[in-house]
């Protein structure tokens, strides 16, 4: 008798066991399993809505869950309803399956015109009146980040650097400007590259002198307090 009962009890943990470790079948490809089981954690960036962030949050979740054999629909739905908040959530139903939620998020946002079109009006980006490091260091960052996404895209953009030199030329303040006609060369043409290399070398031209000022400013200020002093006690011996 005590036999029996050992082995029932040991087979009743194994298949306790192995419920904690398979959890039960996916079935009618809902989100929710009857029994919880904690999935590994994997590095999905969010996606709220926002069309600059779908390339991106695309690219990611489809190489790290999406595409991945080894991982159950079930799971890719819990993968999906954690890495999507916002307008992107509103559109997905908790009764839906993986690939129907998928294709629902895929309907709705790659919109390949508006994606490229939003890109395209982030580098429009306002003029400089005078020398400013950070708005120099955006004009740089900001092209760069757009036109790396639209590259991911397929476009060539790596074909378009005399344009959005020109236009970015346009956009800086004078002092900015004549120095980077300086700089290059009156014949050969220049590249985006140089341009970012220029800004770049700019702002840290521009950083420096502005830390030695803010450096020097406590000592003139003492200076100028001992010069009135002494100017002060002079005038008041001659009187």
């Amino acid at each position: 008798m005590e036999e029996r009962y050992c082995h029932l009890t040991g087979f009743i943990q194994t298949k306790l066991k192995q419920l904690e470790v398979t959890g039960v079948p996916e079935s009618n490809g809902n989100f929710e399993p009857s029994v919880k089981v904690k999935l590994p954690h994997l590095s999905i960036p969010r996606f709220s809505g926002h069309l600059q962030d779908w390339v991106t949050f695309k690219e990611t979740f489809l190489s790290s869950v999406g595409n991945n054999t080894t991982i159950p629909n079930i799971k890719k739905c819990h993968y999906l309803l954690a890495a999507i908040n916002g307008d992107a959530r509103k559109v997905i139903q908790s009764e839906q399956g993986f690939r129907v939620a998928w294709e629902i998020l895929v309907d709705r946002y790659e919109n390949e015109r508006l994606i490229i079109n939003m890109h395209i009006d982030n580098m429009k980006l306002p003029s400089l009146a005078t020398e400013n490091t950070n708005q120099l260091r955006q004009i740089a960052d900001t092209t760069k980040c757009n036109l790396e996404a639209l590259k991911a895209m397929n476009l060539h953009t790596e074909t378009w650097d005399l344009m959005i030199i020109y236009i970015l030329v346009h956009k800086l303040d004078n002092k900015t400007k004549r120095e980077w006609k300086l700089q290059i060369s009156s014949k050969e043409l220049p590249t985006l590259h140089q341009l970012y290399s220029f800004l770049e070398h700019r702002c840290n031209a521009l950083e420096s002198v502005w830390h030695r000022q803010k450096a020097n400013e406590p000592r003139q200020t003492s200076d100028r307090k001992t010069s009135h002093s002494y100017l002060s006690i002079k005038l008041t011996c001659e009187v």
